[in-house]
């Protein structure tokens, strides 16, 4: 069946998304003061947390619920255990797509066209996939020069062995959405993250800036996380 799935996406889902592409009339607009503007019929936010900022997307549109319907959900259809599966299977669908430095916002329709994601796109497409799917409990997670995201699974228990980010007594799993294989760090503290010039090292507790969850519009203070197992 995963082959099946497989040829969704290598043949029809670029026809899908150029089409939807090619019919919208795309014009960019300053946002100004406002918090969020609606550009082609995506949500584009911006987060501030004292000194620092960055641009959000949170849109299950077409694309999105045609990944999410045809490319994740079909495989974890009778899994024990559902809810992490969905989550297994969207990071694997990032760790398919090309990386490629950007450094500017973007509509859904936009990211899904352009020859590869960076670390912003693909923690906003992981994102408005986990949200079409009902899976809510997550956090982005700013670095210096770049963003990955936190996930709450189910089976914690899973994850026994692995470092995670404790917020409000919960444990939180990181997942480094430029992983060019759909693996989980036990320690993300001792990996290298993928920056426009190439590998950089690995980053420390102190290099959080903030996290957000942008379901919510809640943030989490860094100096109140504890990371441990």
């Amino acid at each position: 069946m995963w082959k099946k799935i497989l040829l969704y996406f290598y043949i029809l889902f670029p026809f899908y998304v150029f089409y939807s592409y090619s019919t919208s009339n795309h014009s960019f607009k300053s946002f100004q003061k406002k918090e969020c503007e609606v550009i082609d019929g995506s949500k584009i936010c911006i987060a501030h947390y004292n000194n620092e900022a960055f641009y959000y997307l949170l849109d299950t549109n077409q694309n999105v619920r045609f990944i999410a319907d045809k490319l994740v959900r079909p495989y974890c259809i009778g899994k024990n255990n559902y809810h992490d599966c969905l989550i297994d299977r969207t990071f694997y669908f990032l760790t398919l797509q090309k990386y490629k430095p950007y450094d500017d916002k973007k509509t859904m329709t936009e990211l899904l066209v352009q020859d590869g994601l960076d670390c912003g796109d693909r923690v906003n497409l992981m994102s408005s996939i986990l949200h079409y799917l009902k899976i809510d409990d997550y956090y982005y997670i700013l670095l210096p020069h770049h963003m990955a995201i936190l996930v709450r699974y189910k089976d914690i228990h899973r994850f026994k062995d692995y470092i995670g980010a404790y917020i409000k007594g919960k444990k939180y799993i990181f997942i480094e959405t430029t992983s060019k294989k759909p693996i989980i760090k036990k320690d993300p503290f001792s990996y290298q993250y993928l920056l426009g010039d190439g590998l950089v090292g690995s980053f420390s507790r102190n290099d959080v800036k903030f996290l957000f969850n942008p379901v919510r519009k809640e943030y989490a203070d860094p100096n109140e996380i504890r990371w441990g197992y």
